[in-house]
Order: C-alpha cells, then sequence, then structure tokens
C-alpha cells in the first residue's frame, strides 16, 4: 500500500529496475543500493516519450523523483562500468 515501490531483475547479462509511483503526495523514492550504484548508471528505458524523472546520487543510493503529479512509472537499466 505504498506510494512507491520498486523491483529489480536481475539476469548474468542486465540489471533492470522496475519503479510505480501510485502518486500519493511523497513523489520522491529513495533506492538504497549502496555505492554500488550510481545515479549515472540508471538509465531510463520505459516509457521512451514522457519526461525522465529526476534522478540524484545521494549518500548511501539514488533519490528518483517523477517529473508529472499522479500515477507514473519507469523502468531503469543498471549500465555498470
Amino acid at each position: 500500500y505504498a506510494d512507491h515501490f520498486a523491483l529489480t531483475l536481475t539476469s548474468p547479462d542486465l540489471t533492470l529496475v522496475y519503479v510505480w509511483h501510485r502518486g500519493g503526495d511523497d513523489a520522491e523514492l529513495t533506492l538504497r543500493f549502496g555505492k554500488k550504484v550510481r545515479a549515472d548508471q540508471l538509465v531510463e528505458r520505459y516509457p521512451c516519450r514522457l519526461g525522465a524523472w529526476h534522478v540524484a546520487d545521494v549518500g548511501d543510493g539514488v533519490v528518483l523523483k517523477p517529473v508529472v503529479a499522479g500515477p507514473t512509472a519507469r523502468i531503469y537499466e543498471w549500465v555498470r562500468d
């Protein structure tokens, strides 16, 4: 019942991060990956034609902030160095 939630699917060659925001008042989500994932490693893959969410580094993870009001979702690929 949270305002937002995330799911990570990983294969040997690819990691996808699915993020849903249900449109509640708290429009900021912190994904706590530790220092192994940086904001510049999360490439938004879906949807292609809507405004990208704001993505920024924080001490122990990455903050995602939707740019539209209401329910929305994004899929990111974690591109490793």
